[in-house]
């Protein structure tokens, strides 16, 4: 017992019950609730000089449930500990069984006590195991631990009987006719590519919509193909569409760790045209790039604030809200909308629609956030300092962009916005490649700080016709196949950069006509033009006279595309 006495200007009144703890003492601290000066502490120690159990393994020492084999009383031998199988239970039945029958999971509940000598303190969380079964149980601590084993599903132990088996059981309901009404069906098998496989195959055979558990499913041992992989790693195989636009429902198995990736042409969750709501557990670290992609029901997803996102992973989920469990790096705004990452960076808004403002909290939009938005119709992002790549392509009703404070615009972060006008990012300091490529409606650009504009910043911009520069960008970072259409130039300031001809010829230091893509009819040279560079009059298509009184050199393609060119 430990007596305490509050410090001059401090108090327990207020301290709560049993609101001390000791890390030597896990369980043996208590204290009465607070009232003055004084408190009493109790602090029960464990026995020293025990050793911790490190005798995981529970295979053979708990009988395995078979068809037809009467509930036993069963006990636990081990050296380090004895126990007993206090309750038996059929899964999601909890009217106690008489005997085991064919195709039903069983649990055993199972308390341990430590021998002589030994003691749970120290055993993380889930370290007992049975050989084709799922052990849970609590980090321990103490002398006793309680668990429970999950049996897979009895007598299915090949493809052809999981398939028999599930179809059945689907067929000899009335419900799952239709989304609205989908059938609850768990499953408890070894989750291997080929049982995976077999569970689809049923569910296409009934033609029942399904809201599929997982959770009591253990990993298969291979590192590869579909299922539950020995890695952790859920795969639902994105190369077979059977059995999938039936499932509304999915809860990902307990011990899944990841949630495989994808591509978008190809994302991990292809042909789940029907996946409403997916929960995963408190162990998945990552979900991969494009895992979701395109599921276009998917109205929420629950993972932990812990885990990884890949790029898309949710892009083109147009009602998707999310639902983080534990502590991490995540968060959420807008009601579950808008998933967050490190509080500053927006990671995902896949049912962003219409005109959306962004609070002053947020710096950086990340890789593909609003990708494929296409209710999208503007985006005022005031205090936002990067833009990721591909952060808005494919936004197709885009029509302004507000990013006074965006100094950095990733490749192709608003590639395929078509319907994209207005651009404000007087800041920006680098334009990634393709970031503007395909927005056929983009009219002008004023980007007066860029320093660098990557390949193809801008091409296929058919109606740009004004831009301004500044003319201290260096030639390195400038690159003349960045632009489509014709352009009239502006120059922001001093430096190696003029313009002739109205703004329609752009020359750097004097004697390089680096862009000419406005030309039209018969142009004559200055004499201080020395260099024609490469694409200069690329696509010219009314262009039918040069003279180049004093060029030396012309470029690469300087003329490719002047149809009406006769000299």
């Amino acid at each position: 017992m430990v007596s305490l006495t509050a410090k001059s200007g401090f108090t327990f009144a207020g301290a709560a019950e049993n609101c001390f703890i000791h890390t030597g003492a896990p369980e043996g601290l208590t204290n009465p609730a607070g009232s003055g000066p004084a408190l009493t502490v109790t602090i029960v120690f464990p026995p020293t000089g025990l050793a911790a159990v490190s005798g995981f393994g529970l295979t053979g020492k708990v009988t395995a449930p078979l068809d037809g084999r009467q509930i036993p009383d069963a006990t636990v031998n081990d050296a380090q500990y004895t126990g007993s199988i206090t309750v038996w239970k059929k899964l999601h039945d909890e009217t106690p069984p008489v005997s085991f029958e064919y195709g039903a999971a069983y649990q055993a509940e199972v308390t341990l006590n430590a021998s002589e000598g030994y003691t749970f303190n120290g055993v993380k969380a889930n370290s007992f195991t049975y050989t084709g079964a799922a052990v849970t149980h609590e980090a321990g601590s103490g002398i006793s631990l309680n668990l429970t084993i999950t049996f897979m599903q009895i007598g299915l132990t090949n493809r052809d009987d999981i398939t028999a088996y599930f179809t059945s059981y689907l067929n000899s309901l009335s419900s799952g006719t239709t989304a609205g009404d989908p059938v609850s069906l768990p499953a408890a098998i070894p989750l291997t590519a080929n049982n995976w496989n077999a569970l689809l195959a049923a569910i296409d055979n009934a033609g029942k919509f399904v809201s599929l558990d997982l959770s009591h499913c253990i990993r298969s041992s291979s590192s590869g193909g579909g299922g539950l992989r020995s890695t952790g790693n859920f795969d639902p195989a994105n190369s077979t569409s059977t059995g999938k636009a039936k499932i509304t429902g999915l809860i990902l198995p307990a011990g899944a760790t990841g949630i495989a990736g994808g591509y978008a042409a190809s994302p991990a969750f292809r042909y789940f045209t029907a996946l409403k709501t997916v929960e995963t557990s408190e162990r998945v670290t990552s979900i991969g790039a494009y895992a979701f992609y395109g599921c276009t029901a998917l109205a929420r997803i629950s993972f932990p604030a812990a885990a990884g996102i890949g790029a898309g992973a949710f892009s083109k989920c147009p009602d998707l809200r999310f639902t983080l469990t534990g502590e991490g790096s995540l968060s959420t705004m807008a009601d579950g909308k808008i998933l967050i990452k490190q509080t500053s960076e927006l990671a995902a808004y896949p049912s962003a629609s219409g005109e959306v403002t962004l609070p002053g909290s947020i710096a950086t939009i990340g890789q593909e956030a609003f990708s494929g938005c296409a209710a999208l119709t503007s985006v005022d992002v005031p205090e936002v300092t990067a833009i990721g790549q591909q952060a808005f392509s494919g936004c197709s009703s885009l029509t302004s962009v507000r990013a006074p404070e965006a100094a950095s615009i990733g490749q192709q972060a608003f590639s395929g916005c078509a319907a994209l006008t207005s651009v404000i990012i007087l800041k920006a300091d680098a334009i990634g490649s393709g970031a503007f490529q395909g927005c056929a409606a983009l009219t002008s650009v004023d980007v007066p700080e860029v320093t660098a504009i990557g390949s193809g910043a801008f091409q296929g911009c058919a109606a740009l016709t004004d831009v301004t520069i500044p003319a201290s960008l260096s030639l390195t970072n400038f690159n003349n196949a960045s632009f489509g259409g014709r352009i009239e130039w502006t120059l922001e300031g001093s430096g190696g950069w003029t313009i002739l001809e109205s703004g329609t010829l752009l020359i750097y230091t004097g004697n390089t006509l680096i862009y000419g893509r406005t030309a039209t009819g018969g142009i004559t040279l200055s004499a201080d033009i020395t260099s024609i560079g490469d694409s200069a009059f690329s696509g010219c298509t009314d262009l039918t006279s040069v003279r180049a009184l004093e060029a030396a050199r012309i470029g690469q393609q300087a003329f490719q595309g002047c149809a009406a060119l006769t000299s």
